[in-house]
């Protein structure tokens, strides 16, 4: 049984070879570059992906990021262009904004790639008003189309072979506040986004595995029929939730998919009570209680992978070190 771990992404390193050692050394199989935001603003998970986005505008001073609608409207021809053109260097990521990428792709020719989903990005962006641009129905064909290109430029970066497939994740914390009074959007505009996002990449890169990462509850139907072929979510606080939605799992799994459990927790107090053998059985428990709903167990464990809970950049060097062994030492468990 083949047990794939991988890494959210975010790791609290200032330093992208030292975190770039660590994720080597404890998801060799498919690590993913890392992501610093303690090492800069541009490394935000916002700003990270905001380059070349139509009426950007970065105040580093006050670490803060908005869109200028009128300098984006007299943007968008020259940006729809390089997307029509498929020029791909156009939606390029520099070292400034991701030298976790660079350093990971001087030690190794492929590694899981990440982006902020269009639904997050769409919602965390917002215009010099201090509305999302989610909202604007121009300015979302554009974060959804800019995303999109985001996660083609990194994957064209990368050499795979017949046994290391391209991935990439979409994460998409804004997803659990989905439904609440504070987020109106429909399941219509998040489903036309995430599955505009994952045929454009498909369209580009054949054949890559598209993932979707939300660290809380939400209407997880939704994502099950947006077209992924990953969901990452929260096993060790959320799982409860997820069981609710049994049948599109059972429909998901069944086709194929893959579930990323992220059953290594990522709060301080839980990765230093907690053993990999106690988060082991906590994951069979959770296996036993989809086997239980009608799912097939053998699916299951051969479409399985192993992840922290979130990403880990807001957590000391030491928690996320420690907390990535978790994740190493219980895919040796269930690989053994």
């Amino acid at each position: 049984m083949t047990i794939r771990t991988t890494t959210i992404g975010s790791l609290p390193h200032k330093d992208p070879k030292k975190a770039t050692e660590t994720v080597l050394r404890v998801t060799p199989d498919f690590p993913a570059w890392a992501q610093l935001p303690q090492r800069g603003f541009k490394e935000n998970m916002y700003v990270q992906y905001s380059e070349g986005f139509p009426g950007v505008v970065l105040d580093e001073q006050n670490q803060k990021i908005h869109i200028d609608c009128d300098k984006a409207f007299s943007e968008f021809e020259f940006f729809y262009q390089q997307f029509i053109d498929n020029n791909i260097d156009h939606f390029s990521i520099s070292g400034e904004y991701s030298s976790g990428f660079y350093e990971m792709k001087k030690n190794v020719p492929y590694f899981k790639c990440q982006t902020t989903g269009p639904i997050t990005f769409g919602l965390g962006v917002k215009d010099e008003k201090g509305q999302s641009i989610f909202y604007n129905e121009q300015l979302r064909d554009v974060v959804v189309k800019h995303v999109a290109m985001k996660s083609v430029w990194q994957l064209k970066q990368l050499k795979f072979s017949e046994n290391r497939i391209p991935i990439v994740f979409l994460d998409e914390p804004y997803m659990a506040s989905y439904g609440s009074a504070f987020t109106a959007i429909t399941k219509d505009d998040v489903l036309n986004a995430v599955k505009e996002t994952v045929s454009t990449i498909k369209q580009f890169v054949p054949g890559t595995l598209i993932g979707i990462h939300c660290c809380a509850n939400t209407d997880w139907s939704v994502l099950l029929n947006a077209g992924i072929d990953i969901l990452s979510f929260d096993a060790y606080e959320f799982f409860d939730n997820l069981v609710l939605y049994s049948p599109h799992l059972s429909d998901f799994v069944n086709n194929g998919k893959f579930l990323a459990w992220g059953i290594v927790p990522t709060s301080e107090e839980a990765i230093k009570k907690e053993t990999a053998e106690t988060l082991t059985e906590k994951l069979k428990k959770s296996i036993r209680v989809l086997v239980n709903k009608g799912l097939d167990k053998e699916k299951i464990l051969k479409q399985l992978m192993v992840t922290p809970a979130c990403g880990l950049g807001s957590r000391t060097v030491e928690t996320s070190e420690r907390a990535l062994q978790l994740v190493s030492s219980i895919g040796n468990i269930l690989s053994s």
